[in-house]
């Protein structure tokens, strides 16, 4: 704590500082450097943009961000051919989410930082890499997304953007607040974002389970419904003051404070096939504020002959007060009611290096080291029926973590000629772990080195075609909830008022983490080829593979546990062996103007990605990669009227059933999906534009099954109801 107030104070001291000093100069008659202006090159698309990146970098750049009509990034990500989205809505490259690294401005977002609900108005570009390059670290074995945020504009313009959400599941109210103030005759400038979202979720799913008999049949156990209303309030507030000390070196200060708190709430109704089995009713509910300040402070120097050096530090602080609560009824003996309270307070200090120079016309160097401190200290409380529970007492009521990582690289990009150019890179990480639960402490920690290199083939002067390799060593590291050994009980085995547990089943296994978990490590190659139709056509072909080794999944068996005097089913993160995955991704962007000059202001944009994997230490069939399908497919395009000041758009997304064997114990099967959204802008004046959304549309429900055993003794089948979500924006500058 007092550390964290010293940042604060530190920060403080900087800012007045900052003022006092300028102010003193403007009175001495001393002349004030003016604020670097900022180029803005309309006739660059992203297209071309993208060809000037050895790695294959794709580049959503500021005016599509705009023309989407998205709300956040995950809206906007959705719609890109190159990005892939799950059944369950996540959002990855090559169908694999938990393989995606997620960075802001090249860095990792603060914890509670939810990156994909970010505001678009916030947001400068995305850029997207499938590959590993040295400057985004050595993590991202499907590739990378990084966002990068608005910096200082320069003219002065304030937007505000309001939507009302309805459905007949969904409900909601968003409003987004920005303002950018710049002065010629002023070093100072500054920008600020404030956004207020509030939404209600409904889902309503049923359940059934079963056994299987030696002959195959289903003997039905229980059917359950569950109806669940997740809701959410956010409030955040960003700012990025800047002040041009002298040509060269620049001061940011861009304080972030946000409240993120969920609220979840439901029923669920049970009948057993045997009375004395479970709960017949249940009631649950979580409530889940999560606050967070950071005050970073940003240092540029540039010099024309000698780079650019940026040295950030970022303080921030967490704060994470959760509470549930569970009311079960039973037919055949009293109802029990539990309770849970955690308080935890984490403090995250992450300072960068980057330097970066021109040492030839085409050739830059960039180097980069970053050190990032975690400290989180936590207290557990956990009731039943009024008195404390004693199931957890061997884990202690608390648990104190420590996590640092340093991470270095180093990156050459070199242009040789007109049509050859490399990248070569590498980046490390030394990370040290500390966990402490009751009487369970351990350390861990890793060394690891990744090495990457591309090359980039131009096949004419244009670049319009163009061939690139690229060979990366990458890695995915554990979190520190994978880590801890505290499990969550389940609810339909829990313990008695004793605090005594007893055996539980395959269905409804206990979850924990493990603090044996090792990194996961990969070995990957990417081929593509690129062909320019147009200044905003294109259409390209890419081919991958990885080859990983101590794979990270979930493994569930049966174990003796600190928790119960006799073993029960556990399902946790293990490292699983190896496994090796194929791929091709396809995507086509038209603009029919790029072809036909007088023709309709239409763009058409489809994707298509083929992928097979297999996981060595699980029996087959069905034994890949958990999330990945066989196929996916999008398709989009968006019209302009050319009588009316309104634009039309749709995009359409496929996925196909699967099953994936996800250990020898569980394997489960994913139900094919197609959902649409469909959107209409309405331009009334320059500053005034008026959006109706139509999102998630979808034929049917979804369904997902599971088998546990090994042969199968138990099916659980979910039918999930989905609806669509409609929106309606209106988006403001003065």
């Amino acid at each position: 704590m007092n550390r964290f107030l010293s940042s604060v104070w530190f920060v403080v001291v900087v800012s007045f500082s900052v003022l006092f000093c300028n102010t003193t100069r403007a009175q001495s008659g001393e002349a004030v450097p003016e604020l670097p202006k900022v180029e803005v090159v309309s006739n660059v698309t992203d297209n071309q943009l993208r060809r000037d990146f050895v790695a294959g970098k794709i580049i959503i750049g500021r005016k599509r961000v705009e023309d989407s009509g998205a709300q956040n990034v995950a809206e906007l990500l959705k719609r890109e051919p190159a990005v892939s989205v799950t059944a369950d809505g996540r959002i990855g490259l090559m169908g694999l989410p938990g393989y995606t690294q997620i960075l802001v401005n090249g860095a990792l977002p603060p914890p509670g930082k939810g990156v994909m609900e970010m505001e678009l108005m916030q947001v400068e570009r995305i850029e997207i890499v499938k590959s590993s390059v040295a400057e985004f670290g050595p993590f991202g074995i499907a590739g990378t997304i990084n966002v990068v945020t608005r910096k200082l504009g320069q003219s002065n313009l304030t937007r505000m953007n309001l939507a009302a959400i309805g459905g007949a599941a969904n409900s909601g109210r968003e409003l987004t607040w920005a303002t950018n103030q710049v002065d010629d005759k002023s070093p100072f400038g500054f920008n600020a974002q404030v956004s207020l979202r509030q939404s209600s979720k409904t889902d309503e799913e049923r359940t059934r389970e079963s056994t299987v008999s030696g002959a195959g049949a289903l003997t039905e156990t229980v059917q359950a419904k569950r109806i669940k209303v997740t809701e959410v309030t956010s409030l955040s507030a960003t700012g990025n003051l800047v002040w041009r000390i002298t040509p060269e070196h620049t001061l940011q200060f861009e304080p972030d404070i946000a409240n993120f708190s969920v609220r979840v709430s439901g029923q669920e109704r049970s009948v057993w096939a045997q009375t004395d089995a479970g709960p017949a009713s249940s009631a649950f509910g979580t409530s889940a504020p999560l606050p967070t300040l950071s005050l970073p402070l940003k240092w540029t120097a540039e010099w024309k002959d000698h780079g650019r050096l940026l040295v950030s530090w970022r303080p921030t602080r967490l704060w994470n007060e959760s509470e549930s609560q569970r009311q079960d009824q039973y037919i055949q003996q009293a109802a029990i009611d539990r309770r849970a309270l955690l308080s935890a307070v984490s403090d995250i200090e992450t300072l960068r290096i980057d330097y970066s120079v021109k040492v030839a016309e085409a050739h830059d160097i960039k180097v980069g080291a970053s050190r990032l401190l975690v400290k989180e200290k936590g207290s557990y409380a956990y009731w039943l029926n009024g008195r404390p529970d004693l199931s957890l007492q061997a884990l202690g009521d608390g648990r104190e973590a420590v996590d640092r990582k340093l991470q270095v690289f180093v990156q050459d990009d070199w242009r040789i000629d007109e049509q050859w150019a490399v990248n070569l890179g590498l980046s490390g990480e030394h990370r040290e772990t500390k966990l402490r639960e009751g009487d369970f402490a351990g350390q861990g920690g890793h060394n690891i080195w990744a090495p990457s290199a591309h090359l980039a083939w131009k096949l004419d002067v244009e670049g319009e075609r163009q061939l690139r390799i690229g060979v990366a060593r990458t890695f995915r590291a554990p979190d520190l909830d994978d880590l801890s050994t505290r499990p969550t009980i389940n609810p339909i085995f829990p313990c008695n008022a004793a605090g005594v547990c007893f055996g539980n089943t395959l269905v409804h296994a206990d979850t924990a983490g493990n603090p044996a978990l090792k990194p996961e490590r990969a070995l990957g190659i990417n081929f593509s080829y690129e062909h320019a139709l147009g200044d905003d056509s294109l259409f390209s072909i890419e081919a991958y593979a990885r080859q990983l080794d101590d794979v990270i999944g979930q493994d569930l068996l049966l174990e003796s546990v600190p928790w119960s005097p006799v073993k029960r089913y556990v399902a946790r993160p293990s490292n699983l062996g190896s496994a090796w995955i194929r791929g091709i991704d396809l995507e086509t962007r038209l603009q029919v103007r790029d072809f036909w000059k007088k023709g309709p202001k239409l763009n058409i944009t489809a994707g298509l990605n083929l992928a097979r994997s297999q996981l060595s230490t699980v029996p087959g069939p069905d034994n890949q990669m958990a999330d990945q399908t066989p196929w996916a497919a999008k398709l989009g395009g968006n019209y302009k009227l050319q009588e009316w000041p309104v634009e039309l758009s749709a995009d359409a997304h496929w996925t196909p059933s699967v099953w994936t064997r996800t250990s020898a114990a569980q394997r489960a099967f994913q139900d094919r999906q197609f959902t649409m959204s469909w959107q209409a802008a309405w331009t009334v004046d320059p500053n005034t534009r008026v959006r109706l959304v139509v999102d998630q549309w979808t034929l049917r429900g979804f369904q997902k099954l599971e088998e546990f055993g090994a042969p199968v003794e138990m099916v659980r089948a979910t039918d999930l109801r989905k609806h669509a979500r409609v929106a309606l924006r209106m988006e403001l500058k003065y």
